[in-house]
């Protein structure tokens, strides 16, 4: 893995979450690579994949508020080559498609780009998905994980598909 635009000190509180410890499904940390709770729940979509590759601890959790919340893009750059890196190795040799998550038109209009797309900007990606919603009454951030499990579906396919 190759060091991102941070000094050594604040790089290593970041926690990269290694494989012979994280579910092998999704890449959660855990004690053994077993399956986890939320992969045994969750039904298998064929082509579907979603990863960790690091702990959500106090230092991520500072970074995506400086990032997502306060609207610093230029603290992309310090996971892009890691996350960009990443991509490119799961869908090597596949017909995978990239899909990233959008973001209200609200959110645009407020924080005014897209933190996954600022991640992995020469990384190809198909809009698929566009939200229902133009703004959230609450977002993502502020509900607990029940609520966000009973959140209705935020997005809808797109009729036509755009390559980005």
């Amino acid at each position: 893995m190759r060091r991102p635009v941070v000094c050594d000190r604040c790089w290593q509180r970041f926690e990269s979450i290694k494989r012979l410890h994280a579910c092998p499904g999704c890449g959660r940390a855990q004690d053994q690579p077993t399956q986890c709770l939320d992969c045994a729940r969750w039904p298998t979509l064929a082509g579907f994949h979603n990863e960790a590759l690091f702990r959500y601890n106090e230092a991520m959790q500072t970074y995506f508020h400086q990032y997502k919340f306060s609207g610093d893009y230029q603290l992309r750059q310090v996971f892009a080559t890691v996350f960009q890196q990443a991509v490119r190795q799961r869908i090597a040799h596949t017909a995978a498609i990239v899909v990233t998550i959008p973001i209200t038109p609200a959110t645009m209009q407020t924080r005014g780009f897209n933190q996954v797309s600022g991640w992995i900007p020469t990384i190809e990606t198909a809009a698929v998905l566009t939200t229902q919603a133009t703004t959230k009454l609450v977002p993502q951030s502020k509900k607990d994980r029940h609520a966000r499990l009973l959140t209705p579906q935020p997005f809808k396919l797109r009729v036509s598909v755009n390559r980005c």
